[in-house]
């Protein structure tokens, strides 16, 4: 899972203590600010009875000081999208977009940022495509500028990535090679730090029960573990552990349901690198970066749309072009609002796009990902990741942050030997009674030390992460306009348990890059030709019930363990199954027969745990799921038998099947869905 941070504004409320008891003091273990030292941030923490984690009365809260101090090492370090504002601003702007979400789904008049127009441009457009949101859109950009068609990316900001790694695999990463922008050298590159093993844990186990507040810490880990490292990939195997838990707020005698493998999210890759090397690649394509230039609104034509932007401030911003220059309409020296024209339009600008907001305009998500986080150095122990655990049962209901299931990601980071990022990440409904980002950071700073095992005073703080991810049942979103499609976390193909799409992102850009290129060629830019690639996937839609068995709603009271019971019992019956069966799972990817083998093997090895999940889930949702199961069952056996016909070679140009280029278009849809849908494309 990769972390994005949001924008939004709004007062915190003050933060207060942790109420859950924590070893060896046995006390209220409140945060007490005794100092915030001169840059980096230090934070002064007592394991006392104190109300409130502000120095005065009245005064800045723990978390107000932290930003004041991080604020200050970070202010020339901003980037747009993918994690890259983490400013106090930003973080109260989080805020108040979350207030916003849960009051309700908007009221009035849609706004109209996308228009219709009858009247054809008046000459030919300047592009193919414009891609709008450069920070991820400039890899699909790049990629459909070796297909030789005529690129632009769009990006409000400067065309930067964050100075913090993006997690991934290499798999995803390589995915940029088989697409051919880059080559395994040049990605290699941008490899910041790398790290085996990676760990899935979870506050459960059956010789046990649940564990009211075991230790993130493991003191037993597989012999073969080695430090963080930038070079060779290893092995992929699994190894399984329970740990006893050796870090500070071990409760009840600690105790994880621990898996232990390799190979998944364990390379941290440098944005900036990344970026700069794909947009050097777009620009010796003929591409052009049109950076610093605001996007103000679109009006479709029946041959094409023109876009008004607006670069920023005098001299063009950060505009270039690669081997071709700027088009006239495009090269305005001044602040004014100017056009430019394509025949295709693909939105990258995440989940609060302007476009998709107008789409979805009087809808509320049907769930949400809320995340928390830092990178602070100070972490002795730093030579593994965590990409799922958990060491706390259920949140209660008389909690400050309540009816949820808190679960922890960490990794090592190339900053510092010591230097670590954790995320603290929960599921939920978009209900009015959700609390507060603010509520889940006076959280973070309590449970994290015990997690990691380390004192909050001894942690030197170099960024705060925050963000929220809505998801919606009706995605891939499809298009709402001819010749305008999302791509992304704009469109909804990430998995709704996973919050960040440049892992999807990379897993689609082949099928993409083929289906829009196709599209192009052969004028398919209508919303419904447009919405044959963003078909139906059952293996996403299927996502839906574990994210529904993951969240907790008001009213419901379901055991402190369930959640924890339920995935050590999954993730140990996938253990037991091996690789095929866990690494797609780990990265995203939903597969019939894995996923059936699991739910068997879980069955037969907890069956007592089955009567509760299936009352917690409801009998609308999994008769739902069991819906998606079928059809994902189908799209396997479809597209075992269409590759075993060579189907795909037969509707070639000059294959077995003769078709126009409309007809192609759609057959090669339709494989591309069965394919994609049943997680098939997936390889180990």
């Amino acid at each position: 899972m990769k972390n994005r941070s949001l924008t939004s504004g709004a007062q915190l409320a003050p933060l207060r203590g942790c109420k859950r008891p924590c070893k060896p003091c046995h006390s209220q273990h409140r945060l007490d600010v005794r100092s915030v030292r001169s840059a980096p941030t230090r934070v002064g923490v007592a394991c006392k009875s104190a109300p409130a984690a502000s120095s005065v009365a009245g005064g800045p809260s723990l978390t107000e000081r932290i930003f004041a101090q991080v604020d200050a090492l970070a202010a020339d370090a901003q980037a747009q999208g993918a994690g890259g504002r983490t400013t106090y601003a930003a973080f109260q702007a989080a805020e108040q977009q979350w207030a916003r979400i849960r009051e309700g789904p908007p009221t009035g008049p849609a706004p109209r940022f996308v228009t219709e127009s009858p009247q054809p441009l008046a000459a030919a457009p300047e592009f193919d495509v414009v891609v709008c949101g450069g920070t991820l859109g400039i890899f699909s950009a790049a990629a459909l500028a070796r297909r030789g068609l005529r690129v632009a990316v769009l990006e409000r900001g400067p065309l930067r990535g964050r100075a913090q790694e993006w997690n991934i695999s290499r798999k995803e990463l390589l995915e940029l090679e088989h697409v051919g922008v880059a080559t395994r050298e040049e990605l290699e590159a941008c490899v910041a730090i790398e790290f085996n093993p990676v760990r899935v844990g979870f506050a459960w186990r059956p010789d046990r029960g649940g564990d009211e507040g075991a230790s993130g810490r493991s003191s037993q880990q597989p012999s073969s573990s080695p430090s963080s490292s930038q070079g060779a990939a290893t092995k992929t195997e699994s190894t399984s552990t329970s740990g006893t838990g050796a870090g500070a707020g071990t409760v009840g005698g600690g105790g994880l349901s621990e898996v232990w493998t390799r190979d998944v999210l364990n390379l941290g890759v440098s944005p900036n690198a990344l970026i700069a090397l794909m947009r050097r690649k777009l620009e010796e394509m003929g591409g052009v970066v049109l950076d610093r230039t605001a996007l103000e609104g679109i009006q479709v034509h029946p041959n094409g749309c023109s876009l008004a932007v607006r670069p920023e401030g005098g001299g063009g911003g950060g505009r270039s072009a690669g081997s071709g220059s700027l088009p006239a309409s495009a090269s305005a020296s001044s602040s004014t609002s100017t056009r430019l024209t394509t025949r295709l339009v693909v939105d990258c600008m995440g989940h609060f796009s302007p476009i998709v907001t107008q789409v979805r305009w009087g809808s509320r998500p049907d769930g949400v990902c809320l995340v928390v986080g830092s990178l602070g150095s100070g972490f002795t122990h730093n030579s593994t990741a965590d990409v799922i655990l958990t060491n706390t049962p259920l949140q209660p209901e008389d909690a400050k942050f309540n009816l949820a299931q808190y679960f922890w990601e960490a990794f090592p980071a190339s900053s510092g030997p010591t230097d670590r990022t954790t995320y603290l990440f929960t599921y939920l409904t978009a209900d009015s009674y959700r609390p507060s980002l603010a509520a889940m950071l006076d959280d973070y700073w309590n449970l994290m030390p015990q997690y990691q095992g380390v004192r909050l005073e001894d942690i030197t703080f170099k960024r705060l992460l925050f963000g929220f991810f809505p998801t919606f049942k009706d995605t891939p979103l499809r298009p709402a306009f001819d010749r305008v499609i999302q791509i992304g976390d704009a469109s909804g193909l990430q998995s709704p348990l996973s919050f960040g799409g440049f892992g999807a992102l990379t897993r689609h850009l082949a099928r993409l890059t083929r289906a829009l290129a196709e599209a192009l060629e052969c004028d398919a830019l209508d919303r419904g030709s447009l919405a044959l690639v963003h078909c139906y996937n059952p293996g996403l839609s299927s996502s839906w019930m574990m994210q529904k068995a993951m969240s907790v709603r008001k009213g419901e009271q379901p055991p402190p363990e369930l959640i924890n019971r339920m995935l050590a019992g999954n993730f140990k019956s996938m253990e037991r199954l091996g690789n095929p069966v866990m690494k797609p799972f780990l990265q995203d990817v939903i597969q019939f027969g894995p996923m059936v083998q699991t739910l068997t093997a879980q069955m037969l090895t907890d069956p007592a745990s089955i009567p509760g999940l299936i009352a917690h889930v409801g009998p609308g949702p999994l008769l739902e799921w069991m819906g998606h199961m079928a059809s994902l069952g189908a799209y396997t056996a479809l597209h075992g038998a269409a590759s075993a016909a060579r189907l795909r070679d037969m509707l070639a140009a000059g294959g077995a099947v003769p078709l126009t280029p409309r007809e192609r278009f759609a057959a090669n849809r339709l494989l591309d869905a069965w394919e994609y849908g049943s997680g098939q494309d997936y390889k180990l």
